[in-house]
């Protein structure tokens, strides 16, 4: 059964449809775990990997910001922020 209330559910779903380059069903479901659960420093990440693969680096710029805040040891978002 679909576990709608649990924010891994949604990231781990968003991780994959990134990774199958459906951009616009990744954003829905990172949002929806940031929804469920705004401190969850790698849906903000998810967000912005999402606005990278776009080439669209001003909308990615927050969430990495945003990562960063949530969880400073997170390399990946440095990295991206670059």
């Amino acid at each position: 059964a679909l576990q709608a209330d649990m924010p891994s559910w949604w990231q781990n779903r968003g991780q994959t449809r990134l990774r199958l380059q459906d951009f616009d069903g990744a954003l829905a479901d990172f949002a929806e775990t940031i929804r469920l659960a705004p401190r969850t420093a790698a849906a903000q990440l998810g967000m912005a990997q999402v606005y990278l693969a776009r080439s669209d680096a001003a909308l990615a710029l927050p969430y990495l910001d945003r990562a960063i805040e949530l969880d400073e040891s997170l390399a990946e978002a440095y990295a991206w922020r670059a």
